[in-house]
């Protein structure tokens, strides 16, 4: 079981591409096979399939998947830890590249949210437009429902927290879980939009778990900066 005293490769060892790419497959394979159903778990959602305090405590945990709340955890880890300062910049990487690539994959891909689908007893399949069509269409925020960019962004900081505190891997896969079920709940994202953007933190934080582009860049970082006494 990894520790925080193992060596840096020790610890990058954990991140080879079996174990990110397996599993992403396996989300975007469950993307495939629930995406038939999207609109029927969103209407259960939406008819008030969870208790009150439970539907709370699920909303507040999207500062995990936002902006700032990413901004306040690397702040709060750049204070408190200065002996894992040079962790920063590949942690910072990890959650906001694997959310703009989410973001970017959504200029092509047209999808209505749930919020804004009038149509509540259609197919899922209404929900597409396609690939991009209108230019005008695609910049609308109503029509960037796939896939989730906030669960791209909360996998990404999930990977690199546990990167640098292995013993707390089970909490943020926890917090980065509650914070992809919020997108369903709030009606942003279909169930399938966010299985897909899981799938785009993994296969990205994968990229930048290795020895080479911007990986290879943090490697040398957190390699070359001693360890403060």
């Amino acid at each position: 079981m990894p520790t925080e005293t193992q060596p840096l490769t020790d610890l990058r060892s954990q991140f080879t591409w079996p174990r990110i790419l397996l599993p992403a497959a396996a989300l975007l394979v469950g993307a495939l096979y629930i995406a038939p159903y999207d609109v029927n778990i969103s209407q259960s959602i939406s008819a008030g399939f969870l208790p009150g305090d439970i539907r709370r405590i699920i909303h507040l945990s999207e500062i995990f998947a936002h902006g700032f709340g990413v901004l306040m955890i690397l702040i709060s880890l750049w204070v408190v830890f200065p002996d894992k300062r040079k962790f920063v910049p590949r942690i910072a990487m990890l959650a906001g590249l694997s959310g703009l690539t989410a973001q970017c994959i959504k200029l092509f891909l047209v999808r209505q949210r749930p919020g804004d689908f009038v149509d509540r007893w259609e197919l899922a399949t209404s929900t597409w437009s396609g690939l991009i069509q209108d230019s005008s269409l695609n910049m609308t925020n109503k029509f960037q429902s796939f896939p989730s960019g906030h669960t791209a962004t909360a996998v990404g900081l999930a990977i690199g927290l546990t990167y640098v505190f292995p013993r707390g891997k089970y909490l943020f896969a926890v917090l980065a879980v509650m914070a992809s079920l919020q997108r369903i709940v709030s009606n942003a994202h279909w169930t399938s939009d966010v299985l897909s953007g899981a799938a785009v933190g993994l296969i990205v934080s994968g990229l930048l778990m290795q020895n080479f582009g911007l990986g290879r860049f943090c490697n040398r970082l957190e390699d070359k900066r001693p360890t403060p006494s």
